[in-house]
């Protein structure tokens, strides 16, 4: 019997073509390139937005403060030259009066300088004395930008309900906002101009006071000692 080549073990069968796996590869982004541009974008334009208003943030604030610090600067002279002058009036009243019998020629000095320091005294209580005027401000007023919500003498006059809605709309509009606190700080400028125009005139009176009496002084002194 002839062997049957099909039962030879030595004989393959054919095998199948063999197939490769591809294991997916993730597509690298192209250099150079971008994907969250928009989104950088936007961030960038953000930030510069709340750059610009804490710049505009900090104007305000600054010039305000400086506003404040010259208005006390002014103050404080003013009150200096107060209790200068007060006290060079009281001496002299106390020098004064129990001469004032008496012919002295250092008597007419002494009522020179006395006159202008009560001159120089009353600029200065004028410069530093409260000034307030009040000008009556509703809720339409704001609405239409105009008066000065920020200001006391305007805002008291509305009852708290209005007052409170009229700050609304200031917290709702920006350009509401910044238009009365450009106006507040123009209020604030133009007295602190009036205040220092005061407290000049003021300094100016004393230093010619100073001035004329310790030369009356000498021309008394010369011609009675001559």
């Amino acid at each position: 019997m002839a062997d049957d080549p099909t039962a030879d073990p030595a004989v393959a069968e054919p095998s199948a073509p063999e197939t490769l796996e591809m294991s997916p590869v993730a597509a690298a982004p192209i250099e150079g390139t971008d994907i969250a541009a928009p989104g950088k974008d936007k961030a960038k334009k953000d930030k510069k937005k709340s750059d610009a208003s804490r710049g505009v943030e900090t104007l305000y604030r600054v010039t305000f403060d400086n506003h404040i610090q010259l208005s006390q600067l002014a103050d404080n002279k003013a009150n200096m030259l107060v209790s200068i002058n007060g006290l060079i009036i009281s001496v002299l009243i106390a020098l004064v009066a129990p001469r004032a019998s008496e012919p002295d020629p250092m008597i007419f000095p002494a009522l020179l300088l006395m006159l202008g320091c009560a001159i120089s005294l009353f600029i200065a209580i004028i410069a530093s004395r409260p000034r307030i005027v009040r000008s009556p401000i509703s809720v339409a007023d704001v609405a239409r930008n105009s008066g000065n919500l920020l200001f006391f003498s305007e805002f008291t006059t509305m009852s708290p309900e209005a007052f409170s809605e009229a700050m609304g709309l200031l917290r709702d509009d920006r350009k509401l906002l910044y238009d009365n606190m450009n106006r507040e700080l123009h209020s604030l400028g133009v007295v602190l101009v009036r205040k220092y125009a005061r407290v000049q005139w003021a300094y100016t009176a004393f230093m010619f006071t100073i001035g004329i009496a310790v030369f009356s002084f000498l021309v008394m002194a010369f011609m009675t000692f001559a």
